[in-house]
């Protein structure tokens, strides 16, 4: 995993030896892969699995016994787009949405609606946590970021919140700088697009 670099990573939560949550967290140590896309592959479905499994640094995961069909449309999911040097993704996958909210259509909305609503505050944060070079606190307020990402179906968003999570715990702040402006007119992006939605 340090000197190869992948796509996407299909990650079995119970394995001998060291489990797929601690070996996830050893993937993210290595730049090669500190960005990888990495699905877990478990057998337990229940929400509160899935929902400890993001937040231990996984991006989706997938349910034992597997379907071709859904493992083939979580890899064009994450693997749609690839340009050199980087993975590219959606800004807004509503099937992900959906697939977050438990196909309830209304509770989807809210999560977006609601997530939409408190970004203004988050970005006037981050700005001025990257203005007064406070590392600690901004990485605090990205994790939340990041996790709350995850219930919305902001593929793009989450993988910045990711990549920029990941830059501020290993201490790149070349990187850090590289990624909080895409990760700002990104959040940008959503609130406007938003405010269009809700007037039609």
């Amino acid at each position: 995993m340090s000197n190869q670099e992948f796509d996407l990573i299909l990650m079995d939560i119970q394995m001998p030896g060291m489990d797929g949550v601690h070996a996830t967290r050893e993937i993210r140590k290595s730049p090669m892969n500190m960005g990888t896309p990495i699905v877990a592959v478990t057998a337990h479905a229940l929400k509160e699995e899935q929902e400890k499994l993001l937040a231990s640094g996984m991006d989706d995961y997938l349910s034992k016994p597997i379907e071709i069909d859904s493992l083939l449309t979580l890899i064009k999911s994450w693997c749609h787009d690839i340009e050199p040097g980087e993975l590219t993704f959606p800004s807004v996958d509503w099937q992900l949405a959906l697939k977050r909210a438990n196909q309830n259509q209304a509770a989807a909305k809210e999560l977006l609606n609601d997530f939409t609503a408190m970004l203004p505050d988050t970005l006037h944060a981050l700005e001025s946590q990257m203005e007064r070079l406070a590392f600690d606190e901004l990485s605090a307020e990205v994790h939340k970021l990041h996790g709350a990402c995850c219930y919305t179906g902001l593929p793009r968003l989450q993988n910045l919140a990711k990549e920029l999570e990941i830059a501020l715990k290993l201490n790149h702040t070349d990187l850090v700088e590289e990624f909080l402006p895409a990760l700002v007119k990104e959040a940008q992006k959503i609130i406007e697009e938003n405010n269009v939605n809700a007037l039609h």
